[in-house]
C-alpha cells in the first residue's frame, strides 16, 4: 500500500501459483469489486477520496 494526496494505491500481485481471486477492505469506505488475477499477474487497485483507509486484502 502506498499513500497519495488523494488516497491510496495497492499493487495487488499473484505469487500464489495460481488464479486467485481477491478484494481491498477499505475502512470508512465501499471496498474495492473482487479482481480475479491470473498467476504472475498484477493489478493496481486505486482509491481516492477523504475518508477511507487501507485495511487488508482478502479472497473473495
Amino acid at each position: 500500500m502506498t499513500g497519495t494526496p488523494n488516497g491510496f494505491d495497492v499493487d495487488l500481485s499473484n505469487n500464489c501459483g495460481k488464479t486467485m481471486r481477491v478484494k481491498v477492505v477499505v475502512n470508512n469506505a465501499g471496498d474495492s469489486p473482487c479482481y480475479t488475477i491470473a498467476n504472475g499477474a498484477s493489478k493496481l487497485y486505486i482509491y481516492e477520496g477523504v475518508f477511507g483507509t487501507y485495511d487488508r486484502t482478502v479472497t473473495c
